[in-house]
C-alpha cells in the first residue's frame, strides 16, 4: 500500500468514526497513526470493506501530507473586522470551481459553500446607510462646495462673448 492509499484509509476511517481519534494528531507520540492491523471501514450497512495497511507511515510522512491543508485551512479564515474571506488566488480559484458545477460543489463541500455564500452575501449587501464601516469616523459637518475662481472667470467670459455676440449679430459689427 502506497502513502497516498495509507493516507485515504485514514482519512475514511477517521470520517467513519471506526478510529476513535477526534483529532488526527492525537497518539503521535513515538507511535504511528495506522497499525499495521487491518482497519475495518463501514462503507454500507450490510458489508464492511477491510484496508490493510503493510507500511505504517511514521509521523514526518503524516506531517507532510497535512501540511498543505492545514496551509490552504489557514487561507480560509475570514477578517475579523469585516468578515470577508481574503482575497488570494486560493479563495478565487474555490470560486471558479464552485461557478463550474455549484450543486455538486456544493454536496461535496458544504462547509465551504457556507463560507463562499456568506462571503458573497456580505460583498453584494453594501454598507448600510446608518452603519459606517470600521475606523471611519462619521462627518459631522458637510462641506459647501465652493468654486474655483477659475471656472468663475471662464463663466463671467462666457456670458460676455454670448451678450457680445448677440449684439454684434443685430448690429452686424
Amino acid at each position: 500500500m502506497t502513502r497516498i492509499q495509507a493516507n485515504r484509509a485514514l482519512r475514511l476511517a477517521m470520517n467513519t468514526g471506526s478510529m476513535n481519534m477526534p483529532n488526527p494528531l492525537q497518539g503521535m507520540k513515538g507511535a504511528s497513526l495506522l497499525s499495521a492491523a487491518a482497519i475495518t471501514l463501514d462503507s454500507s450497512p450490510t458489508a464492511a470493506s477491510t484496508v490493510t495497511a503493510s507500511a505504517t507511515p511514521t509521523l514526518h510522512q503524516v506531517w507532510e501530507s497535512l501540511a498543505p491543508t492545514m496551509r490552504y485551512a489557514s487561507q480560509l479564515e475570514p477578517d475579523p473586522n469585516t468578515g470577508l474571506l481574503p482575497d488570494t488566488v486560493f479563495v478565487a480559484d474555490l470560486y471558479q470551481r464552485r461557478a463550474i458545477n455549484q450543486a455538486r460543489f456544493d454536496t461535496y463541500h458544504p462547509q465551504i459553500s457556507q463560507l463562499l455564500d456568506y462571503d458573497t452575501t456580505i460583498r453584494n449587501s453594501g454598507n448600510p446607510s446608518g452603519l459606517n464601516p470600521a475606523g471611519t469616523p462619521s462627518n459631522t459637518n458637510p462641506q459647501v462646495v465652493i468654486p474655483e475662481p477659475s471656472s468663475i472667470l471662464i463663466a463671467v467670459g462666457l456670458v460676455g462673448f454670448v451678450a457680445w455676440n448677440r449684439r454684434c449679430g443685430k448690429n452686424s459689427c
